[in-house]
């Protein structure tokens, strides 16, 4: 029989032996939180050469045009208060979004532009666009091609705008920035690509060589047009599905009561001559928004009208819903669930994925941050 001493030794030896192995998975678990190796390793090796075929020629030249602001920046002036903090907040996501571009459409030979109150973003190549509130295009012809070429969106926008810090009001015009390719792709700064793209993941070719967009739409139905813009404009809450059911309400007076879906965070593909129409066709309905000096209840969002106006008129374009490619996040003070997103990113390997911006803690901003500089390690032909 084992005697009690040696039992009471056996039990303290077992119970040193527990907290070894759980001061060593603590440690590890503590390595893991701090450094978060969000490899990029498996996403990367999900290679696909696209085709230099005929969509290819045609897609590769096309230009991108990115929105972006930050407020935070030194010498930044405005005299809008915007009514979101993290709307005009950067966290210099723009830079791992253009990133995510030269790593994951190593077929692209385009131009990017950036519409923004005359600001650069940090440590990039940059050629402005605009001088003294005027379009340069000597300038915006001549840009080498590792530079982005900045367009101060006081030149964007008509004179009775003024300032503002609406991008529903921009993205009326982002079609006018001359030489602009008649086809062209607009990101928002939070939009990343996941892994290797081909170009049939933004265009396809129709029967007479043409562009044919992709429109990205998910599951849920637009359910709402005048009534529920007015009820949230009521209540003073949830702007952009208000804005969402007024765009509605101007469809359906245009092209019936059809249904429709609400939009991916995923790519735009625009087409300026249709930009021209759609612009057009609401030019009054439009104007009377230009006093939004920051989102509005009855604002029109224009990538909404614009990719249900062409579909419903029979504009050669395709509605794709594709949710297992497209993933959406919201980054709040939920540390734990935003980790959870990285590291589902790192193992689905969406194509396209939006890190959109809801949080006060510093932690997450630094959590954040290290998933992207992680998940897209290396510097970009644009940076410094």
């Amino acid at each position: 029989m084992i005697e009690i001493s040696h039992l009471y030794v056996i039990i303290l030896l077992v119970l040193i032996i527990l907290i070894l192995i759980y001061s060593i998975l603590r440690y590890y678990n503590n390595i893991y939180e701090c450094y978060n190796d969000y490899s990029s390793y498996k996403c990367d090796n999900i290679e696909t050469v696209p085709d230099k075929d005929e969509l290819y020629q045609k897609v590769k030249d096309v230009d991108i045009v990115y929105m972006w602001i930050d407020r935070e920046a030194p010498g930044f002036k405005s005299t809008i208060t915007s009514g979101v903090n993290s709307r005009n907040r950067s966290n210099n996501e723009i830079t791992y979004s253009i990133r995510s571009i030269v790593k994951n459409m190593p077929w692209y030979n385009g131009r990017i532009f950036i519409v923004s109150p005359n600001q650069a973003p940090k440590n990039m190549k940059v050629v402005f666009g605009t001088k003294d509130g005027k379009f340069d295009e000597t300038a915006i012809n001549t840009a080498p091609k590792d530079h982005i070429i900045i367009i101060d969106q006081v030149a964007l926008l008509p004179e009775q705008v003024g300032e503002t810090e609406n991008s529903f009001i921009m993205e009326f015009f982002l079609h006018t920035i001359p030489t602009l390719s008649e086809n062209f792709i607009y990101m928002n700064d939070d939009y990343f690509i996941g892994k290797k793209t081909q170009p049939s993941n933004f265009f396809r070719l129709n029967n007479d060589s043409t562009l044919r967009p992709i429109f990205y739409n998910n599951h849920n139905i637009i359910v709402g047009a005048l009534k529920q813009s007015d009820e949230y404009e009521k209540s003073q809450s949830r702007i952009w599905y208000s804005a969402t059911y007024f765009t509605n309400h101007l469809l359906n007076n245009a092209c019936g009561e059809n249904k429709r879906y609400y939009m991916e965070h995923a790519p735009y593909m625009f087409n300026k001559t249709w930009c021209r129409e759609v612009y057009s066709k609401w030019e009054s309905a439009i104007v009377k928004t230009f006093v939004h000096k920051r989102r509005h209840w009855k604002d029109i969002i224009f990538v909404l009208l614009y990719r249900y106006y062409c579909y419903e008129t029979g504009k050669p374009s395709d509605m794709i819903q594709d949710t297992h490619n497209i993933f959406l996040h919201i980054v709040n003070n939920n540390a734990h669930n935003n980790k959870k997103f990285y590291k589902k990113v790192q193992s689905k390997c969406p194509i396209f994925f939006t890190l959109n911006d809801d949080y006060s803690s510093k932690k997450v901003q630094t959590d954040m941050t290290e998933f992207l500089v992680h998940f897209f390690n290396n510097k970009s032909l644009y940076e410094i």
